[in-house]
């Protein structure tokens, strides 16, 4: 194992650490989160359509998935997805932000 103060890579018995190993583990090993209250989807169940209030970019896109992962739906996001055309079950709504900002729901289509 090796410290890594910023600039250079140490082992353990020659240096003490200087870094925050906070920081490392959010900049190299954690994905980008949006915060819960970002965005919102509901209703759940649903029928017809899915509202979605979304604080992100408007440019934000959706992937709806199966259980099985394959790409059912997808398109721009706006306030509202039809879902009219979905057979009943459960789906993956994926939501894409800007800097890779991902969130992801779980929804039932009745």
């Amino acid at each position: 194992m090796y410290w890594y103060n910023g600039d250079n890579f140490f082992k353990p018995d020659t240096v003490k650490p200087t870094c925050n190993f906070d920081s490392l583990f959010i900049k190299y090993v954690s994905a980008p989160k949006i915060k819960s209250n970002a965005t919102n989807m509901y209703p759940n169940p649903a029928t017809e359509k899915l509202f979605i209030e979304n604080n992100l970019a408007q440019n934000s896109n959706y992937i709806i998935t199966n259980l099985l992962g394959q790409e059912i739906d997808k398109g721009l996001l706006k306030s509202e997805i039809d879902i009219s055309h979905l057979l009943n079950g459960v789906y993956v709504l994926k939501i894409f932000g800007i800097n890779n900002q991902t969130q992801v729901f779980k929804f039932i289509k009745q």
